[in-house]
This record gives structure tokens, sequence and C-alpha cells, in this order.
């Protein structure tokens, strides 16, 4: 809207290609009023009946408040150029009684007034243009632009009733200079050429001076309706200098006439004083004829003056009507527009009853627009003439395309790129066409092609700058372009938005001179075909892909954050937990976690190791939301959960072709997707011997090669992976590399199970339905009883399970109830099966059996293994993983 009132109806429609493709509702009203409302604005009343039309059906128009006003006040002001002034007064009326009296002050209430006062005195109805204007005369939304309409309004009512004219110029005055002040360009050309209408004729406050203010400003930004107003005005201005040259031309006429008579009167009397009546004599005689010879001579010298007068001044008419026509001919850009003024304007160059623009394609020929009456000459002969026109002939100083002085009918055609079309002039008989008069349509014929020329091709270019802007401003990426002096030449919203710029600002300096964006700029001329580098910005990390052309580079800006939102939807995966959702008090699990803090500084690989539920992931995920890595992809994948055949091209991506049902397209495995972020490899213990050889080559050479491809692909991930086995015993027994097995447990982070950290039962407990609480808005509490059977479960399931449950029995209470009092049948069942013994997981019958041999056996390791049928290292390293320790005061061995 602001692009449409300050005239610039380009930018205006671009923002309202970029609002539409925003607009989730396939067809809200407000898009549609604001597209007639800019058409209005910008001088296109016509093209706004079919945005109007599609509002009208837009069932969400009832909901809007002002809906039905705003759209009776736009189809009025649509309606009034047509002709149909008297329907445009009854919906203007209709709109201002159904605008809500609460706005009727403000800017939308004052807005609809001064349309109704504009539609009135166009009408001719000054006395209700009065009345609307002054209702809104002290109206709070009277500011701005406004203001300055509502004072050119009033001026054009004073000026209308023919009353206190130098207060309404000063009005006028006023408006103009408060137009320039904010930039308002269509407002202003348009009180320019109220200012030049009612000027007077000194040269100080002369009609053309005005009319050369509004001339440049309206052929810029005014619409059809205005370069209307534009040429009606030269072409008075034009005529009243014509009536006032014949008027002086007429006063110097009737004077030459008084001396002349004044000159016989003084010779008779000289005659008469020499013989007191007629000549007597033969000298007397011959003096009187010798001057009767002298006045027949200065009645001849008048005759030639007053030729010679007609003839000057027809010719200074003629070349000011031509001048006239070639200035409103340039003034006008819009094709359709110039196409209807061209026949119009060419009565005015030439005297002639009936002008057409005519279009020869193919041999047929097609009137595009017409002027004047009907013609005389048949059709065909008219048709005939414009081919003839546009065949190749000898053109010499006035004949063209076969159009001589003497003919009644003159065709020509219109030079430059519009080659099909034809301008064809008849006068009436017995009228002729003059040697001068085919000059100067000839003249008028180029100019008119040239600008024709001209404003098709502006059009195109309009139309290509749209399309452009609207294209940029749908891609969602940002897009830039800079030449090759690294000046910014052009770039979307979403690029703006990346390097923190405003664009209106930025295009036409050069990139590195803009705060913070010399690293882009020094990237992009050092080397224009980038493949996805990562550049800081001061706005956050980007990545960037460029292509170099001759007169430049064009280059694509991703938010890293997006890249990874792209990666996640590919994978499936996202990092949504950190280390506040790592919850424990346990002095334990505490020190895990803070070993976990220290190793997210780092890039060294992470081996979790811990049962099943412990929260292996969860930590996992915590760790790369801490590094440096967050804003880039997390990609999890779990080995056990993939078939072994398919394992392979997961991690490592193919190429097409590569096996039977690969893409022909192929694909890029995780390592690759997930760029410079994190792969989480689930499960790692239980993948296959081959794969964890070709692993453990990724991970020492970090590169990588597709299936079927010979072309290294570098990787620069970070690798964590987790296990519940204990990948020692693997190695023993031949299920797992030692190698690879090495190179992952850089930092070994074993998390405990719950059962050994009873005392962060409560505190997950607690954690958890704080958590429900925040989707349920209403706070849950947990009964002693409960929590002291939650302290003496076991939970084999670990954390995941205390989770489960915690959910599951919220999701039980009971409509209105907010405290969880119902021992859950899990743990209250637990003693019911078996004379009260609980069914104990295999690793607790483990854990269980180390520590009992060893209590038994005092301490003696070796004797606890042998009774235990194990080797005595197996023992230590289960001793290790379940935090069993030696008695004190034994003898340990």
């Amino acid at each position: 809207m602001l692009g449409a009132l300050a005239g610039e109806s380009q930018q205006a429609e671009a923002a309202l290609l970029r609002a539409r493709s925003l607009v989730r509702r396939g067809e809200d009203p407000l898009v549609h009023f604001a597209w007639a409302l800019v058409e209005i604005e910008t001088g296109n009343p016509a093209r706004a009946q079919v945005h109007l039309e599609r509002a009208r059906r837009s069932a969400s128009l009832a909901r809007e408040p002002c809906g039905e006003s705003v759209l009776l006040l736009l189809q009025a002001q649509a309606l009034a150029p047509e002709g149909s002034t008297p329907a445009a007064l009854q919906l203007a009326a209709e709109a201002l009684k159904a605008l809500p009296g609460n706005i009727a002050g403000e800017p939308c209430g004052v807005y609809a007034r001064l349309a109704a006062a504009r539609l009135a005195l166009g009408a001719g109805d000054a006395s209700s243009a009065a009345s609307h204007l002054e209702r809104i005369a002290d109206a709070p939304g009277r500011a701005g632009v406004l203001a300055g309409r509502a004072d050119v309004l009033q001026a054009r009512v004073d000026f209308s009733r023919k009353r206190q004219v130098e207060d309404a110029r000063a009005l006028l005055d006023r408006a103009i200079a408060r137009f320039d002040r904010i930039g308002a360009q269509r407002d202003l050309g348009l009180a320019y050429l109220v200012r030049g209408s009612q000027a007077s004729a000194d040269a100080g406050d002369s009609p053309s001076t005005w009319l050369a203010r509004a001339q440049p400003l309206l052929a810029r930004v005014g619409g059809p309706r205005d370069l209307a107003l534009l040429r009606n005005a030269f072409r008075s201005f034009g005529r009243r200098m014509i009536d006032r040259a014949q008027t002086d031309f007429g006063r110097a006429m009737i004077e030459l006439g008084e001396r002349r008579t004044h000159l016989q009167e003084v010779v008779s009397t000289h005659c008469e004083s020499t013989g007191g009546g007629p000549c007597s004599n033969l000298q007397r005689c011959a003096g009187y004829d010798a001057i009767d010879d002298v006045l027949d001579v200065v009645a001849s010298a008048e005759e030639h003056l007053i030729a010679a007068l007609e003839h000057s001044a027809d010719d200074r008419a003629r070349l000011g009507q031509l001048a006239l026509a070639t200035q409103e001919i340039a003034s006008i850009d819009d094709f359709e527009s110039l196409v209807e003024a061209t026949p119009e304007l060419a009565l005015l160059v030439c005297p002639a009853t009936s002008a057409a623009l005519l279009r020869v394609q193919d041999g047929r020929v097609e009137t595009l627009s017409s002027r004047g009456g009907r013609f005389e000459a048949a059709q065909g002969r008219i048709e005939d003439a414009a081919r003839s026109a546009l065949s190749p002939v000898v053109v010499n100083e006035w004949r063209l395309a076969g159009t001589a002085p003497g003919a009644s009918l003159a065709a020509l055609p219109l030079a430059h790129d519009v080659s099909d079309l034809v301008l064809v002039v008849e006068r009436a008989s017995p009228g002729t066409f003059k040697e001068r008069d085919v000059e100067q349509l000839g003249v008028y014929a180029s100019l008119a092609g040239t600008a024709l020329a001209r404003v098709r091709t502006a059009a195109a270019l309009r139309d290509s700058a749209a399309r452009d802007a609207a294209t940029l401003g749908a891609i969602r990426d940002g897009v830039l372009a800079i030449d090759a002096n690294g000046v910014l030449r052009a770039l979307n919203q979403a690029a703006a938005g990346l390097l923190g710029v405003r664009r209106e600002q930025a295009v036409g300096m050069r990139l590195r001179d803009l705060p913070g964006l010399a690293q882009l700029a020094t990237a992009l001329s050092a080397r224009p075909n980038l493949v996805g580098d990562t550049i800081a910005l001061p706005r956050g990390d980007v990545l960037v892909r460029s292509h170099g052309y001759s007169g430049g580079v064009v280059a694509t800006l991703r938010d890293v954050a997006t890249e990874q939102t792209i990666a996640h939807r590919l994978v499936g995966s996202v990092a949504r937990f950190n280390f506040d959702d790592v919850v424990g008090e346990d002095a334990a699990f505490v020190r895990v976690i803070e070993d976990a803090r220290r190793a997210a500084a780092s890039e060294i690989p992470v081996l979790i190791s811990g049962e099943s539920g412990t929260g292996k992931e969860l930590l996992a995920q915590a760790i790369h939301n801490a590094s440096a890595a967050a804003s880039q992809p997390f990609v999890a994948i779990n080995v056990t959960a993939i078939p072994r055949e398919l394992l392979e091209s997961e991690l490592f991506g193919y190429e097409g072709g590569s096996f039977t049902g690969a893409r022909t397209t192929g694909r890029a495995g995780k390592f690759e997707l997930v760029g410079r972020g994190t792969l989480l490899l689930d499960e790692i213990g239980d993948m296959p011997l081959e794969m964890q050889a070709k692993l453990l080559r990724v991970l020492q050479e970090r590169v990588l090669q597709r299936l079927g491809s010979v072309r290294d692909v570098r990787i620069r991930a970070r690798i964590i992976a987790t296990t519940h086995h204990d990948l020692e015993e693997a190695v023993k027994a031949g299920r797992f590399r030692l190698d690879l097995y090495h190179r992952l447990r850089v930092l070994n982070l074993r998390l405990p199970p719950l059962r050994e950290h009873k005392s962060d039962v409560r505190v997950l407990v607690e954690h958890q339905l704080r958590s429900i609480e925040q989707h349920r808005r209403q706070k849950i509490g947990i009964a002693p009883e409960v929590l002291r059977a939650f302290d003496a479960y076991d939970w084999p399931g670990n954390v995941r399970e205390l989770v489960n449950l915690v959910e599951a029995e919220v999701s039980l209470l009971p409509p209105g109830q907010t405290v969880l009092t119902r021992i859950p049948p899990a743990l209250a069942n637990r003693g019911a099966r078996g004379g009260g013994a609980q069914v104990v997981s295999l690793v607790e019958l483990e854990r269980r059996a180390c520590q009992d041999a060893i209590a038994r056996f005092d301490g003696n390791v070796a004797a606890a293994a042998r009774a235990l049928g194990i080797a005595k290292g197996t023992l230590y390293a289960k001793m290790k993983r379940y935090r069993i320790k030696v008695p004190a005061g034994s003898g340990q061995k």
C-alpha cells in the first residue's frame, strides 16, 4: 500500500504477488481488496474490477467488519472513469452508510469521504463534495496523503464556485509541498495539473510551468487515466495559445485597415485643398494618380503580408500541434493507451476527419483503434492502402509509402519494431493532403512507432522484472547476484534476512563494504563456484552454493538450521533433548553427565554403554546440542533395524544402477547427509563383522566411496556410538573388532541402570509430571504411598519404563482428579507370583551371583571365578561393570 501511495506501482505489484503466495487460505478477500486499491491508486481503475469480483465471491467477506463498505467504495471508484457516474455515486453513498460509525474519523473513514467527494465533484455536484469535506475537516485521520488530497479537493470546489481563488491556490500550494515532502509522486503530479489549469497568464505563474512539472511525474508513475488528463491539459493549453495568437493577429489587421483608410482620407483632403474640388489640371490629376498607384501597391503589399502572416501562423500552429502530439505520445507508458491515443493525436497533427491504427499480419488487416468520423473510402481501399504502405517502395523527400499530395487518403507505416502497424488518415471530399501535411504525418508516424516500440519493450521489461521479483520472493532459499566488481545487483527477501541488511539499501553497494559480509565477499570472489561451504555471518552460519558467469556470480544461501531440517526430513531423526532433560542427582550419575558435558566441547568419538532404557540416545542428543555443531544435522541410525544387505548402502550411499532396485539417480548415505553434524550409530555391538571393517576404514581415513563409485567423498561428521552389550566380552568372543572398539571408545560413558541410583526415582517422577503438566495445563501430584511403591521397585526397564508408567497412570486419571493415588498394577503385583518372589532380569541375576560369590569366598576373586565357572579376568570385568567392590579387610587374590 505504501508503494501504491508513493506512485511505485511496480514495487506495489511485486509486494502483492508475494503476499498472495504467502496467503494460506485459498481466497482471502483482503488480498483482492488490496490489489483493487493498488490499481485504483496507481491510475488503473478498470483493472480493479476483476479483483473486486473475486473478493465478492469469497466466503470470508462477511467476517470482515468493514468488508462490505470497502467493497462498495472500491467498486464506486472503479466505475467512475468508465462513464458510470450515477452508479458510482449510488455505490459511494451505500458504502458510507455501511461504514461502522466508530471509524468515521479514522483514516479509513477519511479515505471514504474523500472518495465520495471526488466522485461528486466529477459529477459536477460541488455542494455535495463540500459537504463531504466539511465532515472530515477536524477528523484525527486527516493527515499525510489524505490531508493533501483534502486540500486539493477543497481547492477544486472553490475554483468551481469561482470564489476565494487566492485561498484555493494557497491550499494547492500547501498540498503540493506536503506531497513533495512525503514522496507521494502521483498525487504531486495530479496537484500540478490542477494548479496549472488555474494558473494566471503572467510569466511568474504560467500554466506551462506547472504542466512541465507534472509531465515527467505522471509519465513515470501515472496510470492511463492520469495520462489522459495530462494530454487534455496540454491540448487545452495549446488551443488557448493558438486562440490568443489569432486574436492578436486580428487586432493587427484591424489596425492596418484603419491606417489605410486614414491615408486615403489624407490624399483626398490634399486634392481638394489644391483646387477646391475635383482636379482642374493635369499635374493635379497625375499627382492624384501617383498617390493612387502608391495606395494600390500598399494594398497589394497588404494582401501578400496577410497571406504570409496566415501561412506563417499556420506553420507555427502546425509545428506547435506536432510538438504537442509528440510530447503526449512520449508521456504515455501503457501500450493499450498508446494504441488508443495514436489515431486521436494524428487528427491533431494534421487537419483530417478520420484516423485509424491498423495491424497487417499475413495479409489480414485488423483495426486496433480509430478516431473521428467514419471513413468515406471503401474498406477494401483502406486495406489495400495499408498493405501497400508496408511494401518496399522508394521514399523521397515527401513521398511515404505511396501517399502523395493531392490524395484524400494517407497510409503511413510505423517504423522500428512495430513494422506490422499502419496509420491511415482521411480527409473528407473534396479535401486533399498537402505536401506539408504528408511530411508532418510521416514525422508523427515515425515518432509514434518509436513510442510504441519503447512502451512494448518497457512493458516486457516490467513483466519480466515483476516475474523475476515474484520468483525470487517465492524461493525460500536466499538468492543474491553480484557483478564482476563485487557490487550487489539483486537479492531476495530471504537473502536480506540472512545477511542482516535492508534490500533497498544494500543493492548497488559493494558486498564487502556491508557490515560483517567481508568473508562472504572474499569467498565468492576467490572461488565463484562454491559447492556448499559454510560461512559465518553476523546472524549465524549459512551454507553457500554459487555459480560464476561472465558478468559476476549468483549464489544461494541457506541457514544451516534449514539445512539441518532438510536432513531431518530425509533421515527422520532430530536432536530434541539437551542436558536439561538429563535428570539425576546421584553422585555416580552426575559424574557421567559432567564427563559428557566436557566431551561436547570436543569432536572426539564417544561410546555410550548401558542397559536398554537408561537414556543412551537422549545423552547423545544432549552432547550434540551442547557442541559447536548444534546447528548442523543430527542423524541417528539403528544398526539392528536395517537388514545387513542394505546397511552399507544406508551408511555410505550408492550410485544409480549399482544394484537391483537402486534409484537411477543414486542416493546419499547417512555419512554424507550429516555433513559437519553428528552421526549416532545406535546398538553398534550388533553390527556385522564385514561392515565393522568398512566402518573402521571410514573412521580412520575420513573418506568413503558410494556403492558403485570410485570417487572419494570426504566426511566431517562426529561419531557417537551406543550399545547395551559388553564390547570387551564381544571382542574376546570374536563378535567385535578390537581395532574398531578402540577407535570408538576414545571416551566411554557408562549410564548406570536405575536400580543403581534409586535415589533419582523421585526426581525423575517429578520431572516427568512437570513435563506432562505443560500439555495438560494443570498441576499433577502423586500420593506418598505411590512414591514408596516406586522406590521399592527395581525398574528392570530403567528410565524408559518409569517414564512410560507415569504417562500411563496420568492418562488413566478420572475426570477432575489431579493426584496419582493408585499404585500401578505392575508395582502392586511385584510379590504376587512365586510366593512373593519378583521376576528378576538376567542382568540382575548375574550381578547378584558375582556379588554373592565374592562375599562367600571373602574377596578371593580367583576362587569366586572358579565357583562361577568363568575366567578370573571375566569376573574382574563384571565387577567393574556392576561396580562390585571386594569386602574391606579381605585378602584379595
